[in-house]
């Protein structure tokens, strides 16, 4: 594979060799952020600007580092779809990764997906959105999926994160608790912004969008 913004280590893994590609969701793989993407495809525009201005001063606070990211992010899902049936959302989400996903995917991501695949690569995304979606199209493209639970309770979403937010070193954490990474021969990961640096420090191919970084 060649070319700008792609992976040129070695072209595939032979013998004994095992690799491991780890991307990054949101901005790496699609054109834009999925969750709002998500809640403008189920609601419609006007309900997004609407839901958005209300939650604004809490969004402006975790935006400015002055309280957590996911903060801002529980006080979206709490809005829009707190007190869902767990079913019904999954069943929207499912039908949003089929029929919208596919639009928003990179040509870069495209091409290097695939050139992963055919040389027998593991695919891994590891994602700070909902897995409610993330997981439905990584199976459908033979990958699999690391990304941010949400909080039911009788049958209900919270509007809650379960655990912790997947992003940063939370990423890390839940490739560690997943995958051996000492059992990989070479390790490539793909991100766009700062918060995919400690995914990419696990890495000896690191890729910030789309181009390699030491």
């Amino acid at each position: 594979m060649t070319g700008s913004g792609q992976a040129r280590g070695d072209s595939s893994s032979k013998g004994t060799e095992r690799h491991l590609a780890l991307f990054d969701f949101d901005g790496t793989i699609t054109s834009r952020d999925s969750l709002f993407d998500f809640i403008r495809s189920t609601f419609g525009m006007a309900r997004l600007i609407v839901g958005l201005s209300k939650l604004a001063p809490r969004l402006i606070l975790a935006l400015a580092g002055v309280r957590p990211r996911w903060q801002g992010k529980e006080a979206v899902l709490a809005y829009f779809f707190g007190g869902w049936e767990t079913s019904e959302f999954a069943s929207v989400a499912e039908r949003y990764a089929r029929e919208r996903i596919p639009r928003l995917i990179r040509k870069d991501a495209a091409r290097c997906i695939e050139w992963h695949r055919r040389e027998g690569h593991r695919l891994v995304v590891v994602s700070a959105s909902p897995e409610a979606w993330i997981r439905p199209w990584c199976e459908a493209q033979g990958m699999e999926a690391i990304a941010t639970r949400l909080e039911e309770r009788e049958g209900r979403l919270t509007g809650r994160i379960a655990g912790r937010n997947c992003q940063g070193e939370e990423k890390v954490r839940r490739v560690r608790e997943i995958i051996d990474l000492d059992s990989y021969t070479r390790i490539y990961a793909y991100g766009n912004s700062r918060g995919d640096m400690p995914m990419l420090s696990l890495a000896h191919e690191r890729y910030l969008n789309w181009k390699r970084i030491i």
